[in-house]
């Protein structure tokens, strides 16, 4: 069976089309979130984008091109993020203030895009999900694995990879925590979330 196109039907040309499509997306990531992305229909993510299916359809053929469309937004933003964060500059400074730099802008990039973390700390739930989470995880490791490498340079290759690997599965889940904790404990598990990852990072220059 052919897999669904992931592919827009078309861009849109004018401001118009650009903020229903717009609308279209934010729906889609609070509809993924709240009913997961299997029961997910078009119709929900039109209701809630307070748009016609008829409108939806003239950029979208399905929802998994929906979902393609908020996640390679999302990734840009993602991109760009961590190329801020791990200049050499930064990558200079003491391990605790990295990780704080790193912390507050990933913790600021999910309050910012409501839905977006939840919807991929549970992808295991979605083939689809889980497939695409996947690789946002791996190009983020990839970044993180370059930033080892100038900061870190007596680390092999496996061993910055293996590195990388752990702080980003570390970051993910404690900030999935955190999101999930009440506004009054939040403060305490980004605090602690700090603390861990810098001790994690720090054993590094300790095994050199």
């Amino acid at each position: 069976m052919a897999s669904p196109s992931t592919d827009m039907r078309r861009q849109p040309r004018h401001a118009r089309g650009q903020r229903r499509v717009e609308a279209i997306l934010r729906a889609a990531t609070a509809v993924f979130d709240s009913q997961g992305f299997e029961a997910a229909t078009t119709n929900a993510i039109a209701r809630r984008a307070r748009a016609s299916i008829g409108s939806l359809y003239q950029f979208f053929p399905n929802k998994e091109a929906i979902l393609q469309a908020v996640v390679n937004r999302h990734r840009e933003e993602l991109n760009a993020l961590f190329a801020s964060l791990l200049t050499a500059d930064n990558l200079r400074q003491p391990t605790a203030v990295i990780v704080e730099r790193v912390l507050s802008g990933a913790a600021a990039f999910i309050a910012g895009h409501a839905g977006f973390g939840r919807i991929f700390w549970h992808s295991s739930a979605s083939p689809r999900l889980a497939a695409i989470a996947a690789q946002l995880d791996d190009e983020i490791v990839a970044r993180v694995e370059s930033g080892l490498a100038v900061r870190y340079p007596h680390l092999s290759r496996p061993q910055r990879r293996l590195h990388a690997t752990v702080s980003v599965a570390m970051l993910k889940a404690l900030l999935a925590l955190a999101d999930a904790a009440s506004r009054a404990n939040r403060p305490r598990i980004m605090a602690e979330t700090q603390t861990i990852l810098a001790q994690y990072l720090d054993q590094i220059d300790r095994s050199a």
